[in-house]
């Protein structure tokens, strides 16, 4: 689909486009809306999800089988952190490439984490595996983004302080 969202004969055709592109799953006529100010958040203040690889790599190790990432549905995936060094990182500040932001509060962990997102199908309760072997159903942190920046893949994400800044 090439085309315009901002205007009604763009939608028009993304809704075609999306209605041929479903075929036989659709039921019922397609219509995209347009709803300025609107947005679809995790949480209602817009927070940036992070997931810490480390982590998750951490995790897979204690449930013996491998966890896409994807899973998680993240904005920022990071490499570098220790494993759950992020949980104890409230109120602290971080850079994310040229970006500031403070940490607002761990991720609680539902549902939508035991979908392979490949295949669409429930096969496995992370949530339960994160309170099994953690004692919590954490996985990654939102922030606050306090300095406006530009980050790329590759740059460093890095917690400067060593207290969280109340």
């Amino acid at each position: 689909y090439e085309g315009s969202m901002a205007d009604e004969a763009g939608r028009a055709a993304f809704a075609a486009w999306l209605t041929a592109l479903l075929g036989d799953e659709v039921r019922g006529e397609l219509k995209v809306i347009q709803a300025p100010g609107h947005r679809f958040m995790d949480h209602p203040l817009g927070h940036v999800s992070i997931i810490n690889l480390a982590s998750l790599r951490d995790l897979e190790q204690k449930i013996g089988r491998p966890l896409d990432p994807l899973r998680f549905r993240a904005n920022l995936y990071v490499e570098g952190w220790e494993p759950w060094a992020e949980m104890d990182w409230v109120g602290r500040e971080l850079m994310l490439g040229f970006a500031r932001a403070k940490v607002f509060k761990p991720i609680v962990r539902c549902a939508a984490t035991h979908v392979d997102p490949e295949t669409a199908e429930r096969d496995m309760d992370v949530v339960k595996a994160l309170f099994d072997n953690y004692g919590h159903m954490f996985c990654g942190i939102y922030v606050h983004v306090t300095d406006t920046g530009q980050i790329t893949v590759g740059d460093a994400c890095t917690a400067p302080q060593t207290e969280p800044v109340r």
